[in-house]
């Protein structure tokens, strides 16, 4: 991994912003394909394969971009209108698969990027 060239300006963090926006408040799977190429052109950019935005974290490996909630729940609601995360109002964003357990982020039509740990059964 290279180090970036500079931190991202504003209005650049604005647009990575507004990308996952548009994607959580539509699920629409042509919003999630601009989401994830706004997030690797800004990576691309700023020659990093790491950005923490205000809500999420983004990775990527290759050309597979990963968003990773910062806040966990162990719950079943959105932290952030508490509705069921099994709702049609809540998607999941992205899931890292473990061996006993995996990580998946979701995100809410409220705005909220949410993580939680669901165990292999």
């Amino acid at each position: 991994m290279e180090l970036a060239v500079s931190c991202p300006t504003r209005k650049d963090m604005q647009v990575m912003e507004s990308a996952v926006d548009v994607f959580l408040r539509t699920k629409h799977g042509a919003a999630r394909n601009v989401m994830h190429s706004v997030l690797r052109l800004m990576m691309d950019k700023y020659r990093t394969d790491r950005m923490v935005l205000s809500r999420c974290c983004v990775s990527r490996n290759g050309n597979y971009v990963r968003v990773m909630a910062k806040n966990y729940i162990t719950g079943r609601e959105c932290p952030g209108c508490g509705k069921d995360f099994m709702c049609t109002e809540v998607s999941i964003v992205s899931i890292f698969e473990g061996s006993e357990a995996d990580r998946v982020c979701y995100g809410c039509s409220c705005g909220e990027i949410f993580g939680r740990v669901e165990a292999k059964t």
